[in-house]
């Protein structure tokens, strides 16, 4: 990505806003950091309504933020702020000491690929995969959702409650289940926490949870669908199929 560029000062200007998150504006002049006006700049962030302003005026390109302390993935608040501007966001998290590198997520960053992706929350995770993978194989952009970590400990059926508005519809019995189908599954839990894509011939494709919302060893897999069919709680179909 163009974006990359700025990397290197958004390292170092991390680490002298540490232990605040430090926020910049990526515009078609350049990248700016500006104030965090957040109540609690240590665990948020917030901008200037000037600021966005004049970074919209130059051509507002994407956002960046810092993670003090980690982790290394989007907050539910970060992930909802880029559905609402709609453009790149990056992150990356310190210790005051380094910095991981940056993480894209969001409109117009490029796809990773299906196959060799690690597994990070809200950016390569199992919904991520299933978009992106409705996106690469049927040209079909299905909507994002603002998610946070652990969201079935916290009774939020994420999957449930938006697969609708996203376009699907339910189907009684995974004996009718067809190619490009979405099934659910409930692991060690009462609400679906994991999803994948059916691709037929008994085959499923998905990307495996962790119990870490960041595990550079869960790769996307292609398995047998009766692996996990004690898993399986639903079955839902695109509305245009």
């Amino acid at each position: 990505m163009m974006l990359e560029q700025y990397k290197n000062y958004i390292k170092e200007e991390t680490l002298k806003d540490y232990p605040l998150e430090a926020v910049f504006l990526i515009t078609k002049s350049g990248c700016q950091k500006v104030d965090n006006i957040a109540k609690d700049p240590r665990s948020s962030f917030a901008v200037k309504t000037r600021d966005i302003a004049n970074a919209q005026k130059e051509g507002l390109l994407a956002v960046v933020h810092s993670h003090p302390d980690y982790p290394a993935y989007p907050s539910h608040a970060d992930m909802q702020t880029q559905l609402n501007y709609k453009i790149p966001f990056g992150l990356l998290a310190t210790d005051g000491k380094s910095t991981t590198d940056l993480i894209w997520w969001g409109d117009g960053v490029p796809t990773p690929d299906l196959k060799s992706r690690t597994f990070r929350y809200g950016v390569t995770d199992c919904w991520s995969y299933i978009r992106d993978y409705y996106n690469i194989n049927l040209g079909i952009d299905l909507k994002d959702y603002a998610r946070e970590w652990d969201f079935w400990k916290n009774g939020n059926d994420l999957y449930t409650n938006n697969l609708n508005d996203a376009g699907f519809y339910k189907i009684d019995e995974i004996k009718n289940i067809k190619p490009y189908d979405i099934f659910l599954c409930n692991y060690r839990s009462r609400i679906p926490n994991h999803g994948g894509v059916y691709i037929g011939d008994g085959l499923i494709s998905h990307h495996m949870t962790s119990r870490d919302a960041i595990d550079i060893s869960r790769h996307p897999s292609t398995e047998p669908l009766h692996r996990h069919r004690n898993h399986i709680s639903a079955v839902y179909r695109y509305k245009d199929f």
